[in-house]
């Protein structure tokens, strides 16, 4: 029976349950005694969207016996489906599901338009509620009532669906926690109210997320923040999956949901981390848990582990290279490595430190999953070097590959000890480091290598190949940046090396060392720097960097441009760096909000940390002019160029639906006084723009610009829809390369 499940919920304070639906279990209703369980322990059954009143269609809709599902064609069968279970269930709590989908989770059968799909969910939902008439003896209205608008449904409820007033509607996110719709303000008066109903656990396309738990909570209280705000606030369902994976976000969704007042702003989120852990594992240990949680979201916010191989389901694709550049913005890969690394470090260090009595617990909640988020992300980010090292003929590549294996193979152990030794075996069969055998959890493949007759090379950041010299990209005045140089073999060969530097305000992390085929010793990153305290002038200044090993030198230029200081005197903004200009959204240089409508900061989310995102959330812009720009709030950024130029913008935002029917995802753009250009991050259904939007937790829009002078402007982004949340700015001054990270703002202040 579902007793066990029915006492946590009453401990997280949850009073209803939408039932497994799939097939590998059996229908709630299979068992006698889970409905009187359930109402002894007051919990009220629901169903989920694609199961109307009451019933579990994977497991009860026999198609030998009782035909098609399909109520064009066989409605009488149907119709007794239904009434029979309201006989059976009218003397317990429930809320009955109105509507019809397909048996499982697909669209209704035998329709063959969305005007005839929308005249029959009318007829159906005016026969399942005589039947509820029928046999329940209450008024009509007073009979709790649910349906959930998911997936083609919105669609059919956009299209003029009529819900009858005493019905709660319940709004749907996109499967990847972005609520598709929220009721508008005519929508909000209804007396069956409405409700939510989000994923933290999903099967289906783009690709499953069903192993980790790795939903952002900030994102999780934001868009939750806002469906309370919308008056959607009768029925809040989550979709756990499993509830292994998912503890901690369930208590936090379920918190939020007995009393969202207690959820002020985003630090009341991260203490509510915070306090999760430590009331478990003491307050020193939960704070550290709580600090390594908010990097380990923060990552998978970037990228999920069971999004790493850059595969899809719904067709089934294989998997490829990840996005990630290895050889330009200070390494994107590597950068990711090290910082899984270090949050994978921290907690099996704290590990040794936990009591016995809670060494089971801390494997549950917080090892397993940081852990193996880690070694998911290692598995791909060395394959990738190794595939990208084999091409320039590193030795390094056979051990990169061996990591990648490793880090596959240390997941299997993981696993196995969660299963089968953790308590015991106490959880066996509970945790699954492939479900659904999808192509992102097998090992990694093999790679192809051949040595070559070079002996070593070297490569500079930047560049993608092996050449004769190189050069690094340039330095700037008042600059902090460093860029790399990597030394290697290519042969099994010991080679001692030296960097020699013509220029004195040119540091290299390293001037000489060996260089062995053995793992760890057959590459070397020396990191390059400048010293700004050695050069006083305000010119481009060009030095070089002298690599040499086993009787050959490469060249590497190293270029120091002073001469924008006097050009830039009492400018403070972001200036073109190596043709591309990169500002992070709440670094403005002016705010100017209106009245009634205002840019708010929201910290802890998106790539930089910080969004600014447009309220209020039920400001309707339907039928209201976009151009009427002297009144809306504008953000503004000062910004420098070089050179006369036709560019790019990107705007880069957090992939948030227009907030109700009555909205759309726009903003616009302007540089100086240019007449604003308007664009609409709205997706439909589940477009290519959609998919690569969910996987990336991000919205990205290019604007061309032409036309631009070298010199300051001023880059002006308006208020048009609420709701719209922007992260990051990139501007392509012909110089932006394959990225797929944030890359370090190009600021300048005198």
């Amino acid at each position: 029976t579902y007793a066990k499940i029915f006492e946590l919920l009453l401990r997280l304070k949850a009073n209803t349950i939408w039932p497994a639906m799939h097939d590998c279990t059996k229908a709630f209703y299979y068992y006698n005694d889970n409905p009187r369980i359930a109402d002894d322990y007051a919990i009220v059954i629901g169903t989920s969207h694609a199961e109307p009143m009451l019933r579990n269609n994977v497991f009860e809709w026999d198609t030998k016996k009782m035909g098609e599902y399909n109520y064009f064609t066989n409605r009488d069968s149907v119709y007794k489906y239904w009434e029979t279970r309201v006989k059976e269930s009218k003397n317990y709590e429930c809320i009955y599901t109105l509507g019809m989908r397909g048996i499982h989770d697909s669209k209704m059968l035998g329709s063959s338009s969305i005007d005839e799909t929308t005249g029959m969910l009318e007829k159906i939902i005016n026969d399942q509620r005589i039947i509820l008439s029928a046999n329940i003896s209450k008024n009509i209205k007073e009979i709790p009532q649910a349906i959930t608008l998911y997936k083609e449904v919105l669609d059919i409820y956009n299209n003029g669906l009529k819900v009858p007033d005493d019905v709660t509607i319940i709004w749907p996110d996109d499967n990847y926690g972005y609520i598709a719709m929220l009721p508008n303000n005519e929508e909000q008066k209804r007396t069956g109210g409405s409700g939510i109903y989000y994923h933290a656990s999903y099967w289906g396309r783009p690709h499953d997320y069903l192993w980790l738990s790795t939903t952002h909570p900030l994102l999780i209280f934001e868009e939750m923040k806002k469906a309370y705000e919308m008056k959607t606030d009768k029925i809040w369902i989550l979709n756990v999956g499993d509830i292994k994976p998912v503890e901690y976000i369930m208590t936090l969704f379920l918190d939020m949901a007995y009393n969202i007042n207690n959820f002020l702003n985003e630090q009341s989120v991260i203490n509510h981390l915070s306090n999760f852990y430590s009331d478990i594992f003491g307050i020193e240990t939960g704070k550290i848990v709580s600090e390594v949680y908010q990097k380990y979201y923060s990552l998978a916010y970037e990228r999920r582990p069971e999004f790493m191989g850059w595969s899809q389901t719904e067709p089934l694709t294989d998997t490829r290279l990840t996005a990630f550049n290895n050889f330009l913005y200070g390494d994107e890969a590597q950068k990711r490595i090290d910082n899984y690394d270090n949050i994978e470090k921290t907690i099996i260090n704290i590990a040794q430190n936990i009591t016995i009595d809670k060494h089971d617990a801390f494997y549950q909640l917080v090892y397993y999953p940081i852990v193996c988020a880690s070694l998911m992300n290692k598995k791909f980010l060395y394959f990738d070097k190794a595939v990208r090292y084999a091409n320039q003929n590193r030795i390094c590549a056979i051990d990169l590959w061996n990591k990648s294996y490793q880090s596959f193979n240390n997941i299997k152990i993981e696993t196995e000890y969660y299963n089968n030794k953790m308590s015991g075996g106490k959880w066996k069969y509970m945790m699954s480091m492939n479900p659904r055998n999808l192509n992102v959890f097998k090992e990694p493949k093999i790679i192809n290598f051949d040595k070559n007759q070079k002996k070593w090379d070297c490569i500079a950041e930047g560049y993608n190949n092996c050449d004769s010299a190189y050069n690094l990209p340039i330095f700037y005045a008042h600059d902090t940046s460093q860029y790399f140089i990597d030394l290697f073999l290519t042969d099994s060969i010991d080679i001692s090396w030296s960097a020699l530097v013509t220029e004195t305000w040119i540091n290299v992390s390293e001037n000489i060392g060996v260089l062995r085929p053995v793992a760890n010793e057959n590459q070397k990153r020396l990191w390059v720097k400048i010293d700004h305290s050695k050069i006083k002038n305000d010119l481009i200044n060009k030095g070089y960097i002298y690599i040499k090993a086993n009787g050959k030198e490469k060249k590497i230029t190293v270029t120091l441009d002073n001469s924008i200081k006097k050009e830039l005197n009492g400018f403070n903004g972001f200036i073109e760096k190596n043709g591309y200009i990169s500002i992070y959204a709440s670094n403005y240089n002016r705010l100017i909000n209106s009245e009634k409508r205002f840019w708010e900061k929201f910290e802890g989310l998106g790539r930089t940390g910080s969004i600014m995102i447009a309220k209020p959330n039920n400001y309707e812009t339907k039928d209201k002019s976009d151009t009427n720009f002297a009144e809306t709030p504008v953000i503004e950024y000062d910004f420098y160029t070089f050179s006369d130029s036709v560019f790019d913008i990107y705007i880069n935002c957090i992939p948030f639906h227009p907030v109700t029917g009555r909205n759309e995802a726009k903003l616009a753009i302007s540089i100086d006084d240019k007449i604003p250009q308007i664009i609409n991050l709205r997706t439909y259904g589940r477009s290519e723009e959609w998919k690569q939007n969910v996987l990336e937790n991000r919205a990205a829009k290019r604007i061309p610009i032409e036309g631009i002078k070298k010199g300051k402007h001023i880059l002006k982004i308006y208020m048009i829809d609420p709701g719209v949340a922007i992260d990051y700015i990139l501007i392509n001054t012909g110089g932006l390369k394959n990225l797929y990270s944030i890359i370090p703002e190009t600021k300048y202040y005198n």
